[in-house]
């Protein structure tokens, strides 16, 4: 089993979360996809949101996770806005999200929506983010929301 706290493990994790996000954001009609590369260049995923467009570059361990994501023409735009997590802190709560206020209220929706197994299991996968100290409190809440995003 590989170390949750190895440098390869967390960018896998990073990458998974960047791909959520961009397939989240293709799937609400907004834009995101994949520069390709060449001469072994790792390719960049792109997503554009409001509070501007954020770029990751992924490795080639991790490239399996782009599969189906349309090819990004756009380029870069020059600035760093996914350097660092702020930028969740920018963007507005959509349609969807104001639904939603709080842990409290997702449960509540999940129980109501879900069978007894897949409740039981989306509890699980709730306790094992909540749990984690890495993973940012708006961050397992964005993931969270995007679960609900299907009982809505």
């Amino acid at each position: 089993m590989s170390n949750p706290k190895s440098q390869d493990t967390i960018y896998e994790q990073r990458c998974a979360l960047a791909v959520a996000l961009a397939r989240m954001t293709l799937a609400a009609g907004g834009s995101a996809g994949v520069e390709w590369k060449e001469d072994g260049e790792w390719p960049v995923l792109y997503i554009d949101t409001e509070a501007g467009q954020i770029s990751y570059h992924i490795s080639d361990d991790d490239q399996w996770m782009l599969a189906d994501l349309p090819d990004y023409d756009k380029g870069w735009d020059g600035k760093y806005t996914g350097r660092t997590g702020s930028w969740c802190l920018k963007l507005s709560k959509d349609p969807v999200a104001r639904q939603i206020d709080g842990f409290d209220e997702l449960d509540r929706m999940a129980q109501n929506k879900l069978s007894p197994m897949s409740y039981k299991r989306w509890q699980i996968e709730a306790r094992k983010l909540g749990a984690d100290r890495d993973v940012a409190d708006a961050a397992v809440l964005a993931i969270l929301e995007g679960y609900a995003r299907r009982w809505i």
